[in-house]
């Protein structure tokens, strides 16, 4: 987490200017999850569809609860949306709502 702010203020400043003629998804600035403390939970797979306002900002988050137990859906939504730092989509260089599909596999 450390120095994530300042890695999105360099993609808020390059994103519409790469992207002037073009698309991009959000961009997540570093991944909020330890794959050592999911291991420990006996996580080992986790999927997410995000809702990124063009302010950056998470809207929405839905976890896929396939091979979570109880609880943790809600656990890992309310996590997600204070824990994850976006820089959001871009459509010719102005920043727009936009979807982000999260996956992450631990190995046991």
């Amino acid at each position: 987490m450390k120095g994530w702010g300042a890695r999105a203020y360099y993609f808020k400043n390059v994103q519409p200017v790469a992207f002037a003629n073009g698309k991009s998804d959000p961009l997540l600035i570093g991944n909020p999850l330890d794959e050592a403390k999911l291991r420990q939970m006996k996580v080992f797979k986790i999927n997410a569809t995000f809702q990124v306002a063009a302010d950056g900002k998470v809207t929405s988050v839905e976890v896929d609860p396939e091979g979570l137990q109880p609880g943790m859906v809600d656990m890992f939504t309310k996590g997600f949306k204070r824990g994850c730092l976006f820089v959001a989509a871009v459509d010719h260089g102005k920043f727009v709502d936009g979807t982000y599909k999260y996956h992450m596999e631990v190995k046991p």
